[in-house]
């Protein structure tokens, strides 16, 4: 079975351009108390369509009161297409009629 390619998502790190690249600047605390794990991984299953496997909510080491989230993404089965509710309408309301598929590029997706 061939895999497709896997990822992190970080939250808690800001960045800044240099030369046209985005570097790692500097941790920028995530609160514990802001962040529900449960509703993130309930959320990614009700909005992309077929749900990812193996998703994994944690937070880095925060033996000095530094919090970092990261999700982290393993690698999914090779040419399966996933799709997410559009954008569209309401802000926080997806419609169940349209979807969009996110592609990557570089260190974005749209």
């Amino acid at each position: 079975m061939t895999r497709a390619s896997c990822g992190v998502l970080v939250l808690g790190i800001a960045t800044r351009l240099v030369d046209d690249v985005e570097i790692l600047d500097r941790i920028v605390p995530v609160d514990r108390a802001s962040v529900d794990r449960d509703q993130i991984r309930k959320l990614m299953r009700a909005r992309i369509t077929p749900a990812p496997r193996g998703v994994s909510v944690d937070w880095s080491d925060d033996r000095q009161g530094v919090c970092v989230l990261y999700i982290d993404v393993p690698a999914q089965v090779a040419n399966c297409l996933f799709v997410v509710a559009a954008p569209v309408g309401r802000p926080g309301t997806p419609r169940t009629d349209t979807v969009a598929v996110p592609m990557r590029e570089a260190d974005g997706a749209h």
